[in-house]
């Protein structure tokens, strides 16, 4: 029992002297004290048995020693760990923004005055095994240089101008440090390139070798993947429940679960995650208003069969590009720093007011018209909302019953007994609301919707009653 402890207190002594430790998430990760890029390991009995070995302790790496040492470094990690932000790929330090590349350990440092390529990073980054190499970008560009690059993508890429320019907004999100994250869906019928179109453009700022992954099925799985992923994209989802809706918006605006703590029976913990989202299919049946108001929406075309490349080609066109593209994004990123203090007028701002604002600081790098790119934003938020007053039965029976009225109000219960009489076919629908309780909950998601029509919803309370008040405006 003596010698044990004694191992033990020595590989603690040892890794304690060589190795920091840090805590994020409920995660214990540590890097070597020697290392100029501080590269994070997770702590786990195999990157213990690793980092004894590299001491020159091997002595000290039996198995029975290691499963001790890894138990001991748990009940202590409240002592010995530093608690601080990790980054994946892409990480915030003030004003400053750093890109791991994993190309011969070199970060790139964007700033409000340049940008340079440093072999040490004041930032903390955790690597997995899938992520790939990004290219080390040209420094010195102009906006006229950095439209011809950014508009190469159109080569590997199933977009049209404005679809590009709406992809554009969505990828360049990624470098916004505050604020919620668009989600963008690509609809388009099969054979139109939906699949290959998202999986080269997630690769342009964060390449993996799976780029594309299917939908979790439980918020804890999306969690799980979110802490180790910068994008999440999504492949051929036709239709996402309701639950998963709401976790994908928590996630574009940082949200969080709780969950049992590793290691433990009673104690629980916060795992905390923000993620652009992506996904692709055809047909999307998304109509919750709340994931479509931090949508942007792309469709793609078919394919003419004369124009139709091989994976192979299109890859090797994308590796031949790719420099030239990030190198613009770069720029991009470079020049809305450098714009942070300017004042836009923007004409239409929509839900995405962070996302809007920062295009305009981005967008003339690519010698792009600010206010026409933030009106083709919402011109595509306004056709969102749209479709689901077209698709949704409650909302197009609150459309219909308003059409000849200023005003109503009276409760829930008065509304819906009124919408069910006045549309009887209408009640029999999948996603007709069963109770006035559901229906109260779907008048107010409907709320951006209503008002692409004009209607206009409060709720207030007289005596003892909570009405619901439905007017007509000018949308």
């Amino acid at each position: 029992m003596k010698n044990k402890k004694i191992t033990v207190n020595s590989a603690y002594k040892h890794l304690t002297s060589n190795y920091t430790f840090i805590e994020n998430n409920g995660n214990m990760y540590l890097y070597a004290n020697n290392d100029k890029t501080k590269k994070l390991y997770r702590v786990t009995p195999s990157s213990i048995r690793t980092a004894l070995v590299l001491m020159n302790m091997e002595y000290l790496a039996t198995d029975g020693n290691i499963k001790n040492t890894f138990s001991y470094l748990q009940g202590v990690s409240d002592q010995i760990c530093i608690k601080k932000n990790i980054f994946k790929r892409i990480g915030f330090n003030n004003n400053t923004i750093y890109i791991d590349t994993l190309n011969e350990n070199k970060f790139i440092k964007i700033d409000s005055t340049s940008v340079s390529v440093e072999e040490e990073c004041p930032v903390l980054f955790f690597r997995t095994n899938d992520m790939l190499r990004l290219p080390i970008p040209d420094i010195n560009l102009s906006p006229q240089i950095a439209k011809q690059h950014i508009l190469s993508i159109k080569k590997f890429v199933n977009f049209d101008n404005e679809s590009l320019k709406l992809s554009l907004v969505w990828l360049m999100s990624l470098f916004l440090k505050n604020g919620t994250y668009p989600i963008l869906m690509i609809d388009g019928p099969q054979g139109s390139a939906k699949t290959s179109s998202l999986s080269f453009l997630t690769r342009l700022v964060d390449p993996r070798e799976h780029p594309l992954i299917g939908i979790p099925r439980n918020s804890r799985d999306l969690y799980v993947y979110a802490q180790k992923n910068t994008i999440l994209a999504f492949d051929n989802i036709s239709e996402i429940s309701h639950s998963m809706c709401d976790e994908l918006c928590k996630l574009a605006s940082s949200g969080s679960i709780t969950t049992r703590k590793l290691y433990s029976d009673d104690e629980s913990m916060v795992i905390k995650a923000k993620c652009l989202i992506a996904f692709n299919g055809i047909g999307l049946n998304i109509v919750r208003n709340d994931i479509l108001d931090r949508a942007i929406l792309v469709e793609t075309q078919p394919i003419n069969n004369s124009r139709r490349a091989s994976e192979s080609n299109l890859e090797l066109l994308f590796n031949e590009l790719h420099k030239n593209i990030f190198s613009a994004i770069v720029y991009a990123v470079h020049f809305g720093l450098k714009n942070s203090k300017e004042h836009y007028d923007i004409d239409h701002i929509g839900r995405l007011v962070d996302v809007e604002v920062w295009a305009c600081r981005w967008a003339p790098a690519f010698m792009l018209n600010p206010n026409k790119l933030i009106q083709i934003v919402f011109n595509n938020q306004n056709l969102l909302q749209s479709s689901v007053s077209e698709n949704n039965s409650f909302c197009n029976a609150l459309c219909h019953f308003m059409k000849d009225k200023d005003n109503w109000d009276g409760t829930i219960t008065d509304l819906m007994k009124i919408l069910e009489e006045t549309f009887p076919n209408e009640k029999s629908r999948k996603d007709w609301p069963k109770t006035p309780q559901l229906a109260g909950s779907q008048v107010k998601r409907l709320k951006s919707s209503l008002e692409q029509h004009g209607i206009f919803f409060r709720s207030i309370r007289n005596n003892s009653r909570r009405l619901v008040v439905l007017e007509k405006k000018n949308s």
